[in-house]
C-alpha cells in the first residue's frame, strides 16, 4: 500500500528554493524563490541551506566588517556575513531586514572575528522544526550580502512543499 496515494500527491507542489553560485555585491540582495499561498492552502518549509563560496576584497581594507544594523530586530537579533531570509509579502525596492521576516539562515560571524573566516563556509536550516505558513501572501526567500566591505559568492539550496488540500 502507497503511503501517499496518487490523488494526494497531486494535491503537493514540490518548490525548490535553490540558487547556483552566485556573486552578491557589497549589501546587496536578491530573490532566490517566491511563492503566493491563497486561503486553503499550506507552505511547509523545512531545509535550506547557504554556502558562502568565497569573499573578495572590493576596496583596500583587511578587516571585512558586517553591517551591524542588518538583521538587527527582536525576532532575528544576530546578523553575519550573508543570509538567507524568508519574507512575507517582500517589497524589493526596500532593505529585506526591514520587513517581515519569518525564518532565517546565516552565515554567522563574531564581529571580532570576521576577517579570520575562511570559505567555504556552509550552514544549515535545522531539519528538525517544519515552518508551516497558511496565512495569504507571497512568501519569498531573499539572499543577502551583509558585508561592508566584501563580495560574497554564494549558493542556495532547499526545498520548500505548497499543499493545494491540507488534511484537517
Amino acid at each position: 500500500m502507497p503511503l501517499v496515494t496518487e490523488y494526494r500527491l497531486a494535491e503537493l507542489v514540490h518548490l525548490p528554493v535553490q540558487l547556483p553560485s552566485t556573486q552578491l555585491p557589497v549589501g546587496a540582495w536578491l530573490a532566490v524563490a517566491s511563492v503566493r499561498v491563497v486561503d486553503g492552502q499550506q507552505l511547509r518549509f523545512r531545509f535550506l541551506q547557504l554556502s558562502l563560496l568565497e569573499l573578495e576584497t572590493s576596496d583596500s581594507a583587511d578587516e571585512c566588517g558586517v553591517t551591524s544594523s542588518h538583521l538587527m530586530n527582536e525576532a532575528f537579533p544576530a546578523g553575519g556575513l550573508a543570509a538567507v531570509l524568508l519574507i512575507k509579502d517582500w517589497v524589493p525596492s526596500l532593505e529585506p531586514w526591514g520587513q517581515t521576516v519569518l525564518d532565517l539562515v546565516t552565515v554567522p560571524v563574531d564581529l571580532t572575528m570576521a576577517s579570520k573566516l575562511v570559505p567555504p563556509v556552509t550552514v544549515v536550516r535545522g531539519t528538525d522544526t517544519v515552518l508551516t505558513l497558511s496565512e495569504p501572501g507571497v512568501y519569498s526567500w531573499v539572499v543577502l550580502n551583509n558585508s561592508t566591505n566584501r563580495v560574497g559568492h554564494v549558493s542556495v539550496d532547499g526545498s520548500a512543499i505548497l499543499d493545494l488540500a491540507p488534511l484537517a
